[in-house]
């Protein structure tokens, strides 16, 4: 990996296409197809899992503090036992799951009668061992209230790459339990209800709504019923009188039940124990068709070692991939994105309507940026709970089982904070978190090494193109449908709403990346990288200006941004709509910056593009 940036950059791209014909092509064309090189975004992280197991193959545990030590050891042994359960084709194995079915009373759900019993029981087990479920039920000390947060379960598939023959996954694990008759019928079932599952969780991002327990009922007496007892419990165990429930989406969450409560009792129990079993059922998906990607195996283990001991892992990999610059330009990064994000005279000023561009204002105005460096410092003010006991000495799913429930069993006693729930949420993301609870945008340590951060003086300006553009993207969906505003086209002021429904149109004639999407699917994942790249664009130029830099400095600086932009976008995650290509593509082509920088001719295909919107150019 080349450590000068400038270098790194230039090293990935692709001259036989020039930027003005195709950026996308010219930027990400020499990864795609190639599952042996990593991209922009991924070689970050694949930096960070290299790292960290080379701290768990060589570390001193007294290096991180003796509140930590005990979980570096869990770590270390649960990490060692993932990698050697790894090099075979097969985790689970037909022992584990006898003994899986009965530590995790999993034929309390399948024996269940109804399917309401199957969601009760399977609430219950969710609730005492912290796996997967329908809903998720995490306890939180927040202002002295016991908090849950309930989720609609995720979809099978959305656990597995494209290629995965989840159908073939999923019959080796009914299989394993050893008690189906036919397993190829009720692998089918599993899939089928995975398929309506899916269909029914909503593609809008939304932030939590705080619900008090007790008007469950007035909606869906069923998710009352669910949550009812542990929560209860909870309040009970953590010595608090108030118990409110977080849903991501509550009323696609109670459609969602509604719709769990009408399907069949046995498809809907199978379905049940698939879902609390889906991380085994990745591991043993990664030894079986994974084993010529190292990134692979390491990702699948350094996750499951993240969930295993999360009420430490935060704090302990913060410590030890610390950054040791003294310069820290996360902050001034924000407030550049933040004073452009926020000024009448900005693209998404006029881009936006009335009420959306106010809230947006609300928002931004006094929002804060909380890097790895102050997670770490707000999180050693912490009490750490009883440390995590030592895994087994038998396999890797029983040790994997096994400190889960310790860890659960400590978190229910010393629920964490906010601070350090989020942080534990962050350690395997990409991406720039909002929580509205604080108004803060989190960073993940993954975000802040190189090739996405700078943090040298001489590199700070590339930080825009990447990750300033990424905190714009996410503040611009911080008042996204499902947080302050109800609809998309309250966000969508109607001209702009005119003018992309017809470049919707266009690209739909011409057969480019076209999906039977709607036009509000279509606007919400476009609006934010369109607005991404101008405002970020916009702050480096205030940051430039300010710097009081050498203006023959500035093409550079302009091709350096667009590079990155694109870069990004080539490995971002593949949503409802919108292509990788397309995010790069699309918010650039006929860009009066971007043909500045790269002095485009007026005839070239990325200024002069078939589709491209109407709407006048900020620059």
């Amino acid at each position: 990996m080349c450590t000068d940036p400038y270098e790194a950059l230039a090293s990935l791209l692709n001259y036989s296409v020039k930027p003005c014909d195709d950026m996308y092509a010219h930027v990400c064309s020499r990864w795609i197809g190639n599952a042996e090189h990593v991209g922009f975004l991924q070689e970050s992280f694949d930096h960070y899992l290299t790292r960290m197991h080379d701290i768990f193959e060589t570390s001193d545990a007294n290096v991180v503090g003796e509140g930590l030590s005990d979980g570096l050891r869990t770590g270390r042994v649960l990490f060692t036992q993932c990698l050697t359960a790894m090099k075979g084709n097969e985790v689970i194995k037909k022992d584990d799951m006898v003994f899986l079915t009965q530590k995790l009373l999993l034929t309390r759900v399948i024996e269940s009668q109804t399917t309401q019993d199957a969601l009760r029981e399977g609430t219950e087990i969710s609730f005492t061992f912290g796996l997967n479920g329908l809903l998720t039920l995490r306890p939180q000390r927040l202002d002295n209230e016991a908090v849950m947060y309930a989720f609609p379960g995720s979809a099978v598939k959305t656990y597995f790459p494209a290629r995965a023959d989840v159908k073939q996954c999923v019959s080796h694990l009914l299989t394993s339990m050893a008690i189906v008759t036919d397993v190829q019928t009720l692998a089918t079932a599993v899939m089928s209800m995975d398929r309506v599952v899916a269909a029914h969780l909503s593609r809008a991002r939304s932030l939590h709504k705080k619900i008090p327990a007790k008007q469950l009922g007035e909606e869906s007496p069923t998710l009352e019923a669910l949550v009812a007892s542990p929560m209860e419990r909870l309040t009970k165990m953590c010595s608090l009188s108030k118990g409110y429930v977080l849903v991501r989406d509550y009323e696609n969450l109670v459609a969602f039940i509604r719709l769990l409560t009408q399907s069949s009792g046995l498809n809907i129990s199978w379905y049940l124990v698939v879902q609390m079993l889906v991380d085994l059922l990745l591991f043993d998906y990664v030894a079986r068709y994974e084993l010529n990607d190292k990134w692979q195996a390491l990702r699948a283990c350094s996750v499951a070692v993240n969930k295993a001991v999360s009420n430490v892992w935060s704090s302990l990999s913060r410590q030890l991939m610390l950054n040791k610059t003294n310069h820290d330009p996360i902050s001034d990064l924000l407030d550049g994105v933040r004073v452009e994000l926020a000024s009448n005279n900005s693209y998404v000023h006029e881009f936006l309507s009335g009420k959306a561009f106010s809230a947006l204002q609300k928002v931004v105005r006094n929002i804060s940026c909380v890097s790895n460096r102050e997670l770490l410092q707000l999180q050693r003010k912490l009490v750490l709970g009883s440390a995590v006991l030592m895994p087994s000495h038998h396999s890797f799913v029983r040790s994997y089982v096994d400190v889960k429930q310790q860890a659960r069993a400590a978190s229910l006693t010393w629920p964490p904070g906010v601070v350090w729930d989020i942080a534990a949420l962050l350690e395997m993301e990409m991406a720039p978190l909002y929580r509205e609870e604080t108004n803060s945008v989190f960073l993940s340590t993954t975000l802040e090494m190189p090739h996405v951060f700078y943090a040298e003086d001489s590199a700070h300006l590339l930080n825009y193109g990447v990750l300033g553009a990424a905190l714009a993207r996410e503040l611009v969906l911080a008042v996204a449908p499902g947080s302050q505003l109800d609809t998309a086209d309250l966000l969508w002021s109607s001209e702009a709403t005119r003018q992309l429904l017809q470049q919707l149109t266009c690209y739909a004639d011409l057969g480019i990346d076209h999906h039977e999407h709607n036009a509000t699917d279509f606007r919400m994942e476009l609006f934010p990288w369109l607005a991404s790249v101008r405002v970020a664009y916009g702050a480096l130029q205030r940051q430039f200006r300010l710097a009081e830099l050498d203006n023959s400095k500035w093409k550079m600086m302009q091709r350096q941004f667009f590079l990155r932009f694109c870069l990004a976008a080539c490995h971002s995650s593949s949503a409802a709509v919108l292509s990788a290509r397309n995010k790069c593509i699309w918010p650039l082509s006929g860009n009066a910056a971007f043909m500045e920088a790269f002095d485009c001719p007026g005839t070239s295909p990325m200024s002069r593009h078939p589709c491209q919107a109407t709407m006048t150019s900020p620059y």
